[in-house]
């Protein structure tokens, strides 16, 4: 779980987190415990304002200067009744490129093992998710990128049977609470386009006249990273995220890349307005695969909204290592030709191509 952010709040961000739930969550438990509402008091926190009730106490913020691998951080702790306590980070400037910053932190089907996504933004870079860590136990995170800044923030594992009005508030809170200047899908696409390619592991581009889409995948932290697919209708003006890939089980997948984008070769072509197409092969890069791989080929024809298997037994050769990874479409073709290529030191050599009537599972 990405522990970057919480959101630009500005001058009300934080105020708005816990002055508008979290603490009155806090505050409503505790009233109902001794039968009166306690007086509540006013903190400061990075230019916002945060409201808790009596009993409830903030650390000092605690500044962590920048590095050459860190941007700088400023962190504070909020405790409460009982052990209870919310952690604050914010992370100074934009996203990151050299850390993925410009990649949504969460995206709906890429989640950890007892982790559950709480709500459905507006925005793919606003997350908020309740990760059990034992019988109705568990920790409550947020996570906001900005444009200023990212904001993250933790509270201390609680049981939601004991809590269950901190809990609900808390969700309350989430789904209304305001951030100003969240970054947008348009802005993120626009960064990582412009980026040095060393800084994203995979980004594949194809366009169709005005119809355009960008596919490029995270940090392969367990061995499989998410894939995201942004589309784009009018020549880049405006992007959305349009498809993620899933991590299900093999034999439920659609085709949609799912591999380790460090351990592949993609490519990506349009046959139509509405038609896509995309290809995935091992990548070789330390020698031929002793079983010679496999090219999986997956199209969808409502601009990468859903997606249907096409094929995956295409090449089965292992005689050589491909290095490139390319579909080839014609101004009148209905349908993609594979090419696999190799380039060694003697140059450049399309070893493999497949029309296809060729494809076959």
């Amino acid at each position: 779980m990405s522990t970057r952010t919480l959101g630009t709040m500005g001058k009300r961000s934080i105020g708005v987190i816990l002055g508008g739930a979290m603490v009155v969550g806090a505050t409503a438990w505790l009233a109902s415990t001794v039968g009166t509402r306690p007086p509540s008091h006013r903190l400061v926190f990075v230019q916002s304002h945060l409201t808790v009730p009596h009993g409830w106490s903030a650390s000092a913020v605690t500044r962590m200067r920048a590095t050459k691998f860190q941007e700088a951080t400023d962190t504070m702790t909020v405790h409460g009744p009982h052990g209870l306590s919310l952690q604050i980070t914010y992370t100074h400037g934009t996203p990151n490129l050299a850390n993925y910053g410009w990649i949504p932190p969460g995206p709906p089907n890429s989640i950890i093992s007892g982790e559950s996504r709480l709500s459905r933004w507006s925005s793919p870079y606003r997350l908020m998710t309740w990760t059990s860590s034992a019988t109705e136990q568990g920790y409550l995170a947020g996570t906001i990128v900005t444009r200023d800044g990212t904001y993250d923030w933790t509270t201390s594992i609680f049981s939601r049977a004991h809590y269950p009005t901190l809990y609900q508030t808390i969700l309350r809170w989430a789904a209304a609470a305001q951030y100003p200047a969240i970054i947008t899908p348009t802005e993120a696409v626009h960064a990582m386009m412009t980026a040095s390619k060393n800084f994203i592991p995979a980004r594949v581009i194809a366009w169709r006249g005005s119809s355009g889409t960008f596919l490029t995948a995270g940090i392969p932290a367990t061995g499989e990273a998410p894939w995201y697919l942004f589309t784009t209708a009018n020549r880049g003006t405006s992007w959305r995220l349009t498809y993620v890939s899933s991590g299900a089980p093999s034999h439920h997948r659609n085709g949609f890349p799912n591999t380790s984008p460090s351990d592949v070769l993609t490519a990506m072509a349009w046959t139509g307005p509405h038609t896509l197409w995309i290809a995935q092969t091992i990548n070789c890069m330390s020698g031929p695969e002793v079983s010679g791989g496999t090219v999986t080929l997956t199209t969808s024809t409502n601009g990468g909204q859903s997606w249907h298997l096409v094929a995956n037994r295409i090449h089965e050769s292992n005689d050589y290592c491909p290095t490139m990874l390319r579909l080839s479409v014609t101004s009148r073709a209905k349908q993609p030709t594979v090419r696999l290529i190799e380039r060694n030191a003697t140059g450049t050599h399309v070893r493999y191509s497949w029309f296809p009537k060729q494809w076959r599972f």
